[in-house]
C-alpha cells in the first residue's frame, strides 16, 4: 500500500505519513474539499482491486476531515476529527469512507 501511495497517488498537493498502528495520515493542500473526497473514493476503489490479488485480503476504512488550519493546535484538532470518523467507519462495518467537508 505504501508503494502504491508514493508512486501513483502522491503529488505536490498530497503527502502521506504513517499514523498510529496501521493508519496512514494524508495531508492535502491546494485542493478543493470535494476534489479530495473524490480522490479518497478513487483510492478506495483502486485498493479494492489490489486487495483482490492478496492471499489475505484486508479492509480499508477511511475517516477524513477537511479545513484550513492557522496553527498547530487547529491541525491537531482536524487530525483528531478525521481519526474519530475513521473509528466510526470501522464500527459501521469497515470498507467505508466517513468524513466531513468544510462548508
Amino acid at each position: 500500500m505504501g508503494r502504491y501511495l508514493q508512486k501513483d497517488w502522491m503529488s505536490e498537493h498530497l503527502r502521506s505519513y504513517r499514523y498510529g498502528g496501521d493508519g496512514i495520515l494524508i495531508i492535502a493542500s491546494g485542493l478543493e474539499d470535494s476534489d479530495f473526497a473524490k480522490k479518497l473514493q478513487i483510492f478506495q476503489s483502486e485498493y479494492a482491486k489490489l486487495n483482490q490479488q492478496l492471499k489475505e485480503p484486508a479492509t480499508l476504512s477511511i475517516g477524513y476531515a477537511t479545513g484550513t488550519v492557522a496553527d498547530e493546535e487547529e491541525l491537531r484538532q482536524l487530525i483528531q476529527q478525521a481519526d474519530n470518523y475513521l473509528y466510526q467507519a470501522k464500527k459501521q462495518g469497515k470498507d467505508r469512507i466517513i468524513g466531513k467537508e468544510q462548508k
